[in-house]
């Protein structure tokens, strides 16, 4: 009888552990094959000056991520580990724009991302288990 509690338990357990790494396998497709559109900064709706989104898409492969920031095209570096999530230095075009308040934040806020969670077509990017950046899928790559 102990025999089979302990199977049940070390099944049961061996279960849960392979739907977590399924759903983080899911989590990641999502992650790398959507153009995502800022939605929220720090938990504010963004209305994008000139009607151009702010985009983001993480380059599976390349270790690299590509947008635009409403004015200029940015690129960096993009470390991703389970639920880990870092860009590296950031680059863009240097175009002035009449209003680059949204932009300057945007890119403040990317070097502050330490992680990220998917949930069906959102995106959340979190800085030290704050809520900083909010995406929604624009298209599909």
């Amino acid at each position: 009888m102990k025999m089979r509690i302990f199977a049940a338990t070390v099944l049961t357990a061996l279960i849960f552990t392979g739907c977590s790494s399924v759903m983080q396998y899911a989590d990641d497709a999502i992650l790398y094959s959507n153009i995502w559109k800022l939605e929220k900064l720090n938990g504010v709706p963004v209305v994008a000056p000139g009607g151009k989104d702010v985009t983001l898409a993480i380059v599976a492969g390349l270790n690299s991520v590509t947008g635009s920031g409403s004015c200029n095209q940015y690129f960096a570096d993009a470390s991703v580990s389970g639920n880990k999530l870092t860009f590296g230095n950031l680059g863009s075009t240097k175009m002035a724009c009449d209003d680059m308040n949204l932009e300057i934040s945007y890119f403040q806020k990317l070097k502050e991302v330490d992680s990220f969670a998917v949930n069906m077509n959102k995106l959340t990017l979190y800085s030290g288990g704050k809520v900083v950046l909010e995406f929604s899928v624009l298209q599909k790559k």
